[in-house]
């Protein structure tokens, strides 16, 4: 929770006058906990007054403690419509899809053994105020993808899951980001951009300096990649001795409450995280692969626009999660005379031969040129769309070294008959290599 609240020490500076660069210097003499720290810690401490309580508890006293700390930080800095909320005698949520839902959520990532738990503990901080469904769901992803790093998630895994709620709006990078970006306070115009930041990011600072130098509301932004960046990395103590330096006793003594309810509380995660965090796919071993055809769209959607010099590293970072996930492609097969080829008798993983000769061969597509590559596809649906025909899935590092070490095949093609990613020789090696040198 502290590295959120860094993360919003550090934006403080730059939130009305923004920088675009990450050499910023870090701290100032005007460098002060914002809203953000304030809600952070007001929820903070209504989760634990309340623990094991009802959700009406719950929500009654999230309500009392952020009223309270509103009143006895009046000048934090508030938009119109909460500091209004802050004063009313019997607030109401106002339909508010402002990212304060997902700027005071990070505690919620760190108290709870479920991502079940914690996706309905971020329901109940947002909905009090901020009930609209982008309100709710911008507090929950970030609680989620502070959660996902504290169970030891790959970066991979958060960003996927990410993207399973903002769709397109992840697949950018922060240099695309940049320049055009303008003050947004809404939670689909600012949470993506804090998770870019952190999924970019090498180090907790980096993740902080990454999210500033986005520009636009620079103070929530780095407060909410600070949290999933503390729950990943950890937090240098340097830095945590700075936080503690600028807030005050108040702050202090909640901040010092909540890390020994921490220790003293059981958070064990549970087993099986990683079910929840999976899309629900027929063909388990493809739950990946949309993440793949996300990216693919993304850069065919650029090529179209004339855009030059696009970035496709995301695309490999993901196409390597799914490697490491044991992920597979979809391979369309030739059967040979006599042998049954309907799609009911064969299952996926399934090897068939016919004395010493293989029953079946895999299809290989020809180009323009009359060259040969290996066809793969990231789901059934795409394989379709160039006819029936028999297939069978191959574990995908697999379907690489084959078109690696298969002499007369020029390399891969991802999806030919849709949006497609050819990846020749060169590219397959330098991948494999990659792999392997892990």
């Amino acid at each position: 929770m502290l590295g959120a609240i860094f993360g919003d020490i550090v934006g403080s500076v730059y939130e009305i006058k923004n920088t675009k660069r990450e050499d910023f210097p870090l701290l100032s003499k005007r460098s002060h906990p914002t809203d953000d720290s304030m809600m952070t810690l007001a929820v903070a401490r209504a989760l634990m007054n309340t623990w094991g309580r009802s959700d009406d508890e719950i929500r009654d006293e999230l309500v009392r403690s952020m009223q309270q700390m509103g009143r006895r930080y009046p000048n934090a800095g508030y938009g119109r419509a909460f500091a209004q909320w802050l004063n009313e005698n019997n607030p109401r949520p106002y339909n508010s899809f402002g990212n304060g839902s997902a700027m005071r959520v990070s505690s919620v990532g760190w108290l709870y053994q479920t991502l079940e738990d914690t996706l309905h503990a971020a329901a109940l901080t947002a909905e009090v105020s901020h009930n609209h469904p982008e309100g709710i769901k911008g507090a929950q992803v970030l609680a989620a993808c502070v959660f996902l790093a504290r169970a030891g998630a790959a970066k991979e895994e958060i960003y996927v899951y990410a993207m399973k709620t903002y769709g397109d709006r992840m697949l950018r990078t922060l240099d695309e980001i940049r320049p055009k970006y303008e003050f947004d306070v809404s939670c689909q115009g600012s949470v993506p951009e804090a998770i870019i930041a952190f999924y970019e990011s090498e180090s907790y600072e980096d993740a902080i300096r990454k999210a500033v130098s986005i520009g636009g509301d620079s103070d929530t932004i780095a407060c909410m990649a600070g949290a999933i960046a503390e729950a990943f990395y950890g937090m240098p103590g340097k830095l945590k001795k700075k936080a503690l330096q600028i807030l005050d006793f108040y702050g202090i003594e909640i901040v010092q409450q909540f890390r020994q309810f921490c220790n003293e509380h059981d958070r064990t995660i549970h087993e099986g995280w990683r079910e929840e965090v999976a899309p629900k796919d027929p063909y388990e071993s493809l739950k990946n692969n949309w993440a793949i055809e996300a990216l693919l769209d993304r850069i065919y959607e650029k090529r179209e626009k004339g855009e030059k010099d696009i970035n496709i590293l995301p695309f490999f970072s993901i196409l390597h999660y799914c490697i490491s996930e044991g992920g597979e492609f979809v391979v369309p097969i030739e059967f040979k005379p006599g042998f049954p080829s309907r799609l009911s008798e064969i299952r996926p993983g399934d090897t068939y031969t016919s004395g010493e000769e293989p029953a079946f061969v895999l299809k290989h597509i020809v180009d323009n040129d009359d060259k040969e590559a290996l066809p793969v596809f990231t789901s059934e649906s795409e394989l379709e769309k160039g006819g029936p025909t028999s297939r069978m899935t191959l574990p995908m590092e697999e379907c690489m070294q084959l078109a690696l070490d298969t002499d007369y095949l020029t390399g891969m093609v991802i999806n030919p008959h849709g949006n497609c990613f050819i990846m020749d020789k060169e590219t397959l090696k330098g991948f494999l290599d990659l792999i392997h040198s892990e």
